[in-house]
């Protein structure tokens, strides 16, 4: 009885020792979250893109500020932003609905262009660890930004939008955390749908 009894409380403590763990993996690399951004998929942001008014005029030539962010984000993910901010345009520039489309260049001038300035409000990746052993419960990981589209002739704003995505846990638990990965390349992504949606066809 005495050893049955030993064997259920080292178990219990064993049990409590792992669900720590795992929280504790869970509970790094928060970021900055916006209090306004929330988080939905892929799907429902490309509805709602598909709903708004197109721009006032057509661009030919399109340009991406280099996306700005909380440093804390990067100092949590290295070269998430940078892979987002290359997605984006290369979305863009497959789509072939600018004749143009590239990064700004330092004191460059872009008369007549649809200037990209976005920030990221808010990231969190569930990492591999906390993914391993914590399975769905380690939670989601999700990624927000802001962005302003802006005419470079006139200097005015002609379209702000949020954007965000998150992703199942359950499904990133299937697939080992792969969708946890991609997900600052799937908004970039969303932001070239968002932006081909609202381009006039003429």
């Amino acid at each position: 009885m005495r050893s049955r009894s030993a064997f259920k409380t080292t178990m219990s403590l064993v049990l409590t020792l792992c669900l720590l763990f795992v929280l504790s993996a869970c509970g790094g690399g928060k970021a900055v979250k916006s209090d306004t951004a929330a988080p939905a998929d892929s799907t429902a942001a490309s509805t709602a893109a598909s709903k708004e008014a197109p721009l006032g005029k057509k661009y030919d030539r399109i340009v991406f500020q280099k996306f700005e962010f909380d440093p804390k984000i990067e100092a949590d993910y290295p070269g998430a932003i940078a892979e987002c901010e290359k997605s984006a345009l290369d979305a863009t520039i497959a789509k072939k609905i600018f004749a143009s489309a590239e990064k700004e260049a330092t004191g460059a001038k872009y008369a007549g262009a649809l200037l990209v300035k976005a920030r990221v409000t808010n990231l969190r990746i569930v990492s591999g660890a906390a993914r391993f052993w914590g399975g769905p419960f380690a939670g989601s990981s999700d990624m927000s930004l802001q962005m302003k589209l802006i005419d470079t002739s006139t200097g005015a704003v002609v379209r702000e939008k949020e954007l965000s995505t998150n992703n199942n846990p359950w499904a990133a638990s299937w697939m080992w955390g792969s969708n946890d990965r991609s997900l600052p390349s799937d908004l970039g992504k969303m932001v070239a749908e968002y932006i081909g949606t609202i381009q006039p066809s003429r």
